[in-house]
């Protein structure tokens, strides 16, 4: 994140996480996928993204959310394929509507106010991060974020791990139930 100009490395990883700690319960998992379109198409820096799509003409800033949208839904839907329990028979809550239904409703999920707060805060907290030697001048948001920050491991080898665990409990409890 932030074109790897902060004090330490922070990734869509940590990112993620940080976000879903944010947000309401029920929108974790979209939280925790809000980004996942990064691995695919990178981060675009918004000054970036701007001055692209001012040199082109306005059309440039629909290009990119019509492809952020469009990978959305495909890891949203790869997602739900890779990890809803095997013993769901077809994928039981899951087959009544479609894999590609599910997928959207998790991306809308993941334009939602709530998770688009939570990323604002998680930005907040990783700009300060960015900016100071020390994170004691953070402001209110900053602070929240701050004691959101779960004790993350120093490589992203273990944040994966901790991402594909959660991301398989949330969707176990969606369409299972509560994971026991």
């Amino acid at each position: 994140r932030w074109a790897g100009q902060t004090r330490r490395p922070i990734s869509v990883i940590e990112h993620s996480l940080l976000v879903a700690r944010l947000t309401p319960s029920t929108y974790h998992l979209a939280a925790l996928l809000h980004d996942a379109h990064e691995a695919l198409f990178g981060d675009l820096l918004t000054p970036a993204a701007r001055a692209l799509d001012t040199l082109a003409g306005g059309r440039v800033g629909f290009a990119i959310e019509e492809i952020k949208y469009r990978l959305d839904v495909a890891i949203a839907r790869a997602t739900l394929e890779a990890f809803a329990p095997q013993n769901m028979a077809p994928l039981g809550a899951i087959a009544a509507v479609g894999l590609s239904e599910h997928a959207r409703w998790i991306v809308a999920d993941m334009r939602s106010e709530a998770v688009r707060g939570a990323d604002h805060l998680a930005l907040r907290y990783e700009a300060a991060v960015r900016r100071r030697d020390s994170l004691q001048h953070l402001d209110a948001f900053g602070e929240t974020a701050a004691r959101n920050i779960p004790s993350f491991a120093p490589d992203d080898g273990e944040l994966a791990a901790q991402w594909i665990a959660e991301v398989k409990a949330l969707i176990k409890a969606r369409f299972v139930g509560p994971c026991r």
